[in-house]
């Protein structure tokens, strides 16, 4: 993982950081030469060119270029022989003003009677202000001569990882409209959008674990705790990405299952010989290969409704890292009350309403209420999958078996009636989409599957419970600890807040 230094339309310079492969094409276009007869050989783009490039593209600011290119290349499509875009580009290398010049100099009429391109030239300077002009019923589009080496450069760049692309831009653009290169523009866009997830996603997902490995190594340890956990949050507060907790809370999380599935960082280099400089990237490489089960709180939020999405919000850290949240408790009781804290901060900034105020905290102890709500929401579940059995005897379904045979809700002292009478009061109590006589989904299974997922959400409350319900019960009871970690999110968020 390296990076690229971009610069702002306020001249303030800063580093991305971007994947190995897109530092590769950036260096391969500077190393890229023209040759002429005499042998004789300059660089196909200058080293200006291909910063610029790079600004426009790990800033995201590529569209123009796109809408430029596209362009560029019906002007050549559609004046020139076939295979023009080869001809042009890379048989005569008209990669420079002079080329572009001497080439739109001497082209023949437009294969589309409405359409034209002309070429104009200002005697004063004329290469700083040779240009085309490109006309298609009322659409007119100008390219200067100065523009042809960074639009080249795109179009190399381009060939990288969009295959048989010139033979796609003359099939879209000969003989076509100005909408056609509109849709060519977006083409390209989509293209190179779905390109930098692969390396400019991945990168700064990568720049972090860099960041943490480096950040536990100065102090001398090797993993994360609720309490270094949180000050890696407060050291972190001007790198990019990091600045919300919620955000730190599941880098940490995917950092510490990536150590987690090789049991040690000492046991991993020794293993494999990797040194600590790439040892984090190994680590973020690691997390392709952890395959712990997903529950999907989407389908449960759907008909039949077995969860609100309110509810499916609190448990979503839960859902996705069920072990991380045991171990680290005090985490998961930050990340749900002080998350939505800062949040609510955020927002009062943004809404020009930040002051002292702002950050008022509520007297009740949060901790505790959290707390009971989950223990609520146990209650909850058990009612909502008793609801399920209740309609799946009616319907004489099956694969009631498969539930009743966990005997999860102490269902095996229950006669068959008590059983019947206590899923009927859980379904009459129940007026979710899916849970009424209106409502009840055919397909059955869909109940099923579902109930099985919710199961497990329950089982993954109970063990975080059960893992820590000594700290639970004191927290419960005392609100010290609530008011300790309010004070500190306080000062932190008002530091940053408030000038």
């Amino acid at each position: 993982m390296q990076s690229v230094s971009a610069q702002t339309a306020s001249d303030r310079v800063f580093v991305v950081p971007v994947s190995a492969q897109l530092q590769a094409d950036f260096d391969l276009l500077r190393q890229a030469q023209l040759y002429d007869q005499q042998g004789g050989q300059r660089d196909k783009f200058t080293a200006h060119t291909i910063d610029k490039l790079a600004q426009h593209i790990v800033c995201r600011h590529y569209s123009g270029l796109c809408y430029e290119l596209a362009h560029l290349s019906w002007a050549v499509v559609n004046t020139g022989s076939k295979d023009a875009l080869l001809d042009y580009f890379y048989i005569q290398e008209n990669v420079y003003a002079s080329g572009f010049t001497q080439y739109f100099q001497k082209i023949g009429p437009c294969k589309l009677p409405e359409a034209q391109v002309c070429f104009h030239s200002r005697e004063s300077d004329a290469t700083a202000h040779n240009a085309i002009e490109i006309t298609i019923h009322q659409h007119r589009f100008s390219i200067t001569a100065s523009r042809i080496n960074i639009l080249a450069a795109m179009l190399e760049w381009l060939l990288n990882f969009v295959p048989n692309l010139l033979v796609q831009i003359d099939e879209a653009l000969n003989g076509k409209s100005h909408n056609a290169i509109q849709s060519l523009a977006s083409q390209l866009q989509k293209e190179i959008y779905e390109y930098l997830n692969k390396h400019l996603v991945q990168a700064k997902a990568q720049a972090k674990f860099h960041y943490m490995s480096a950040w536990l190594q100065e102090r001398e340890v090797s993993q994360f705790t609720d309490q270094s956990l949180l000050e890696l949050w407060i050291d972190a507060k001007n790198r990019d990405g990091m600045s919300r907790f919620t955000t730190v809370v599941k880098d940490v999380f995917q950092f510490q299952e990536a150590i987690t599935k090789t049991h040690t960082e000492k046991a991993l280099m020794q293993a494999q010989d990797i040194s600590e400089q790439d040892q984090a990237e190994w680590l973020f490489e690691t997390l392709d290969t952890i395959t712990e089960p997903q529950i999907s709180l989407a389908q449960l939020t759907n008909t039949p409704k077995l969860l609100s999405k309110q509810q499916a919000e609190k448990l979503q850290l839960l859902s996705d890292y069920s072990a991380m949240c045991q171990r680290f408790p005090m985490t998961w009781l930050r990340y749900d009350v002080f998350g939505q804290y800062q949040a609510n901060c955020i927002q009062a900034q943004r809404n020009q309403n930040i002051s002292a105020e702002a950050f008022t905290l509520p007297n009740e102890n949060l901790y505790g209420q959290l707390l009971k709500h989950f223990q609520a929401q146990l209650k909850l579940n058990e009612h909502t999958c008793l609801a399920v059995i209740h309609i799946l005897l009616q319907d004489n379904y099956e694969g009631v078996q498969t539930l009743l045979s966990l005997d999860t809700f102490n269902m095996s002292g229950d006669d068959t009636e008590t059983l019947k009478r206590r899923c009927q009061q859980a379904f009459l109590r129940n007026n979710r989409q899916g849970f009424t006589d209106k409502t009840i989904v055919e397909d059955k299974a869909i109940y099923v599957d579902n109930t099985l997922a919710l199961l497990l959400l329950s089982n993954a409350i109970t063990q975080l419970f059960s893992r820590n319900k000594a700290l639970f019960n004191t927290l419960t009871k005392d609100d010290e600890k609530y008011r300790s970690d309010g004070c500190i999110f306080k000062d932190e968020l008002m530091q940053r807040m408030i000038k």
